[in-house]
């Protein structure tokens, strides 16, 4: 049987290589998203370079307050993930209620555990994609409901409106 060349083998190096990337990316992904995953290994997977792997950690409600607080530090997409998190801290989560970001600002108003005030707050902010993202947090209270139910955004009125018959069940 002949040998590879070098070029040859170098090219099955670099695929292989290539390939394994892939898998320890899936994995640790994997990993991140699991919701039996220790705080401890996601503590640890907080520190991974990878935005995906980051942002699923910011999302597992298992991930420990400080790893939270110290990716709330990162990109735009991982603050938003932390901005989603059941388990962020109020205080934390007051900080990316008023983030310049929309999308961070969007992703707070769908926490099912933001304070009261902050739901409040952001049903005023001035992008419409907020205030239909508060009108779908199941914690917006009715009356804050019916209030959006009459803002000039067409799919904010719309988005409370349902909200709001759900709500009269």
């Amino acid at each position: 049987m002949p040998r590879p060349s070098r070029r040859r083998l170098a090219g099955l190096r670099a695929a292989a290589a290539e390939h394994m990337d892939a898998l320890s990316f899936g994995a640790l992904r994997s990993l991140a998203e699991n919701p039996e995953a220790s705080p401890q290994t996601l503590a640890l997977l907080s520190h991974d370079p990878l935005v995906d792997v980051q942002v699923a950690v910011a999302w597992n409600p298992r991930t420990p307050a400080a790893a939270l607080a110290r990716l709330a530090e990162g990109s735009i997409e991982v603050q938003a993930g932390v901005a989603q998190n059941p388990a962020a801290a109020p205080l934390l989560l007051e900080r990316l209620a008023g983030h310049a970001e929309t999308v961070v600002r969007s992703a707070a108003a769908t926490n099912p555990r933001l304070p009261l005030p902050l739901l409040r707050r952001l049903a005023h902010d001035p992008d419409p994609r907020v205030r239909r993202h508060v009108a779908r947090n199941p914690r917006t209270p009715f009356g804050l409901l019916t209030q959006l139910a009459q803002d000039a955004d067409r799919d904010v009125r719309s988005t409370a409106e349902d909200a709001a018959r759900a709500w009269e069940g």
